[in-house]
């Protein structure tokens, strides 16, 4: 790697360290190699576009931009990404960490990736993974409850998933897993 380029990976870096929030136990600041022909650019792109690292877990997005299920979708496979796909309690509390620290108690569900938009109930990931496979369903009170047609999920703040409207604009979470 030429020295230009490292000066610019420094000062991504130093964009980070200087944006974490004090006590913040998930972020850690990024250096990418480029050793042994790996290309690891799809990280300076993330973070270029705003998602942060959250330590061994992976990147995340919040987007503050109400868009329906599709869209919001179509914007994190723009990115990189995808719509957040929960794995585990310790990437539950990232994310509803991330959610604390950018919205207001206002914003109570935010779109995430799964859906039961072809078979009532059987709920599959933006990947065609069935939802139950991912290591993490822990569902809202009364929920699913298809309530006039919801077929796309979403987490509560409480980190607790529920099934929204497809059409309804909320804002939403993408990841690109380590």
């Amino acid at each position: 790697m030429e020295l230009s380029g490292f000066k610019l990976l420094l000062g991504f870096a130093q964009v980070i360290m200087s944006n974490a929030q004090e006590g913040d136990k998930f972020f850690s600041p990024v250096f990418v190699k480029q050793d042994f022909g790996i290309d690891r650019s799809w990280e300076l792109n993330l973070l270029a576009k705003g998602y942060s690292l959250y330590t061994g877990i992976g990147y995340y997005k919040l987007y503050r931009q109400s868009l329906a299920w599709g869209k919001a979708w179509a914007k994190c496979d723009s990115d990189g990404a995808h719509l957040l796909i929960l794995n585990s309690e310790s990437e539950v509390d990232a994310v509803k960490n991330l959610v604390t620290v950018n919205t207001t108690p206002s914003a109570f569900a935010f779109i995430i990736g799964f859906h039961d938009y072809f078979v009532e109930g059987t709920y599959l990931t933006v990947k065609g993974e069935h939802l139950w496979s991912t290591g993490y369903v822990k569902w809202g009170t009364g929920q699913p409850d298809n309530w006039k047609g919801e077929h796309c999920g979403a987490m509560r703040r409480d980190g607790t998933l529920a099934d929204v409207a497809c059409s309804s604009d909320m804002y939403f979470i993408c990841e690109h897993e380590l």
